[in-house]
């Protein structure tokens, strides 16, 4: 999947959200909903120099110990991208709480929607990396290539089911 690929469907869920259940959103901070959701909807391909969120964070430690859709994409790295960020974020910056958690669990929401996407692919993820090296994806997604028109449908469809199931 693209980076926009990648927005639209984190974007796209909370826009649901908030137009079909505002009183789940109404103790959320916007600004802490609207970066965690941008930041966890890129974050997993921190590891590939030509990705959006690369650009924006210029580090090549994320690249050169850890191969693309590797850590990063499995479910240890969200793990631990949050405690970090809970780290950061609350005890050496002293956030607001509300803003905090707002941005913790749209981030990890986002990050987790953007490994499951990446499923999709016929490269699959390493969901469970470092204690399986195996790449995960659905069975019927093997011939799946990214930028496709078929890529589009998916989206599509994800964003029907999300606005029409959460009403």
């Amino acid at each position: 999947m693209t980076g926009f690929t990648h927005l639209v469907v984190g974007g796209g869920s909370i826009v649901a959200i908030y137009v079909n259940h505002p009183e789940w959103m109404k103790n959320f901070n916007e600004i802490g909903v609207f970066l965690g959701s941008f930041l966890g909807s890129l974050f997993p391909d921190v590891d590939l120099p030509t990705s959006k969120i690369s650009t924006l964070v210029k580090n090549p430690f994320f690249s050169i110990f850890f191969s693309h859709r590797g850590f990063w994409h499995s479910l240890s790295a969200v793990i631990i991208v949050d405690f970090l960020f809970t780290f950061l974020l609350r005890f050496l910056m002293n956030i607001d709480f509300n803003f905090f958690v707002s941005f913790i669990i749209f981030f990890s929401m986002c990050y987790l929607l953007h490994i499951f996407f990446d499923m999709i692919g016929s490269k699959g993820v390493k969901l469970f990396y470092p204690f399986c090296k195996r790449n995960f994806s659905f069975p019927f997604t093997k011939w799946f290539k990214n930028k496709t028109p078929l890529e589009f449908l998916i989206l599509l469809i994800y964003l029907l089911i999300v606005f029409e199931g959460l009403r």
